[in-house]
């Protein structure tokens, strides 16, 4: 028995493959009688070409307002050369780029994760003194990292701890914690977010990829950032999970939060993102509006090529 969320793997050694849906069983097939489109629609109820469909864009209103984050010649002490971008509310900004471009560099030196060197941050118009993690969520940044087991969660703790890690303190009572004022937040994220779980007491751990990735999410929801920095958002969930943070994302974006994704899949780049940014070698080479990007030439502006 071999379980995967790679076709291509499925497809090379098995004979016969099972598809499993919110735990039930849902078909089972000989691998000759089935190809990769057939199999995403069992698996997530609707066809492959629905899943990565360019909903309206939301900027036409933004344009004249102050960015929600600003960050002008921005340098730091690794990768990160002279970054100059904005993100304004409603809008998700896509960066797009190779392995070792700086895209994870970019977010982490604006959650203060690694020393600025140059450059300035300003959230709202006004400047923002970030030199770590703390003092950017005092600003109302919140980052998810793109290592969720690794940079993230908390894997022997509960669902309920790992929602409400980030904001603990806002539940104590003297030198107590409101459990019952956390249950209530947990369940509420839990409902929002469409977490799949017996109980917000179980380890996550135990829960599927893309249930802890929006675990994790919920986590720094719960701060009520203005900024959310998203690194490699549906990395190693089903298709069907992903679909789903899809459209989390978005509807998070339509609530009016300024929203930085970085990812690796140029299709899901180019359904999610108002404006992509290409980097290369630690700099920015193309601000493309989501009207002209094209895998094309998003691959061209990554390679280094400049026209």
């Amino acid at each position: 028995m071999y379980i995967s969320h790679r076709m291509d793997e499925i497809f090379r050694i098995s004979d016969r493959c099972t598809i499993l849906r919110d735990g039930q069983w849902i078909a089972s097939v000989p691998i000759t009688e089935t190809n990769p489109d057939h199999l995403v629609k069992t698996m997530v109820g609707r066809e492959l070409n629905e899943l990565f469909q360019k909903p309206p864009s939301h900027t036409n209103w933004i344009a004249n307002k102050t960015p929600v984050l600003e960050v002008k010649g921005l340098c730091d002490n690794h990768q990160v050369k002279d970054i100059s971008l904005e993100v304004h509310s409603g809008e998700i900004v896509g960066i797009s780029g190779l392995v070792g471009a700086g895209r994870t560099e970019l977010v982490r030196a604006i959650f203060g994760l690694s020393t600025i060197t140059a450059g300035e941050i300003k959230i709202d118009g006004k400047p923002a003194d970030i030199h770590s993690p703390e003092d950017a969520m005092r600003y109302g940044i919140a980052h998810v990292p793109e290592s969720r087991k690794e940079q993230g969660l908390f894997l022997n703790m509960s669902v309920k701890e790992n929602i409400m890690m980030a904001e603990m303190f806002r539940y104590r009572k003297a030198s107590l914690l409101d459990w019952n004022q956390i249950n209530e937040e947990t369940d509420k994220y839990i409902k929002e977010l469409g977490i799949k779980t017996a109980s917000k007491e179980l380890k996550v751990v135990s829960l599927s990829g893309g249930n802890q990735q929006k675990v994790l999410l919920a986590r720094w929801l719960s701060i009520k950032p203005k900024v959310l920095l998203l690194d490699e958002p549906t990395r190693g969930v089903d298709i069907g999970a992903k679909t789903e943070i899809h459209k989390v994302i978005h509807k998070l974006a339509k609530n009016g939060l300024a929203v930085i994704m970085i990812s690796s899949e140029l299709p899901e780049i180019l359904a999610l993102s108002d404006r992509i940014l290409v980097m290369h070698e630690g700099k920015i080479r193309a601000n493309l509006q989501r009207e002209e990007a094209t895998q094309e030439k998003i691959m061209y502006y990554a390679t280094g090529e400049i026209k």
